[in-house]
């Protein structure tokens, strides 16, 4: 006896039931879908909390103090370029940065809402046009010198090894290593194994012939002795034109990326967007 209107595909149909008789329970099922967002009182809070850590805490000292006493993980953000518009998982940090650029060294800054939160920020150092100061530089300079000297020790370890060794095996033996395997190396697949990318050593392959055992190689993460086990032939006649067409397409493709870098350095462009956005 009900009557009842049902929309369909070619309208509105007005249907009245006469006669009913289900043999089974139907289950009619909802997805309901709700944002979760913070409430005002909730946001109130928040930047009052975050205000009244920037009020507090108006030096470095007294913020990373502060900081770690609240249990806040301070995010480091070094070599922040003037355009930058993220530090370090903040997202929409462009206010952020613009404040750093106007701020002396060791200010605080206010609570910035970016996003979905606030942050403060203090400015730690700042870095001269130019060459850069020794001590900006001292960290990276101290690994790249360790890096360095630990490769030389390698590399006269592996020369003591190779030393009356007719096999790469046998230069393993002596130095307690393992052999391991690289196939299909190019100067288009300079990955060596688990090493990754060592065109030095891609290179220097390319070089030897079949069994010939190569001298220590500084690599970008290690001092690698190579033996080549077997080589494959290039292809030849039109596999190798067809090689030749592929490198000049992306030799060509590289050059039109790389051709306003190269304009902008030619020029010497002054980069003023910060000052605008």
């Amino acid at each position: 006896g009900d009557v009842m209107k049902v929309a369909t595909q070619n309208g509105f149909n007005i249907i009245k039931i006469d006669e009913a008789n289900p043999t089974k329970m139907g289950v009619k099922t909802a997805e309901l879908a709700k944002s979760i967002v913070p409430s005002s009182e909730t946001e109130k809070r928040v930047y009052s909390k975050a205000s009244s850590f920037a009020g507090n805490n108006r030096t470095g000292a007294k913020f990373d103090s502060a900081a770690s006493a609240m249990n806040i993980p301070a995010r480091r953000a070094p070599n922040l370029k003037e355009n930058d518009y993220t530090i370090l998982g903040l997202d929409q940090a462009r206010k952020l940065v613009k404040w750093a650029y106007d701020a002396d060294e060791g200010d605080v800054s206010k609570a910035f809402y970016l996003g979905d939160e606030y942050a403060v920020g203090v400015l730690t150092g700042k870095k001269k046009e130019g060459t850069a100061d020794l001590e900006d530089v001292r960290t990276e300079i101290e690994v790249k010198v360790r890096q360095q000297k630990k490769a030389d020790k390698l590399v006269s370890k592996l020369q003591k090894a190779q030393s009356g060794a007719s096999s790469l095996q046998q230069v393993a033996q002596n130095v307690n290593a393992e052999v391991k395997s690289a196939t299909n190396v190019s100067m288009d697949n300079a990955s060596i194994g688990n090493a990754g990318q060592e065109p030095k050593a891609a290179a220097r392959a390319l070089a030897l012939n079949e069994g010939e055992l190569s001298s220590p190689i500084k690599g970008n993460n290690g001092v690698y002795t190579i033996e080549v086990m077997s080589l494959m032939t290039t292809q030849q006649g039109g596999g190798m034109a067809l090689f030749q067409r592929e490198k000049m397409r992306e030799l060509q493709r590289k050059t039109r990326q790389n051709l306003m870098e190269a304009l902008k350095e030619s020029s010497k462009i002054q980069d003023n967007r910060a000052e605008f956005y």
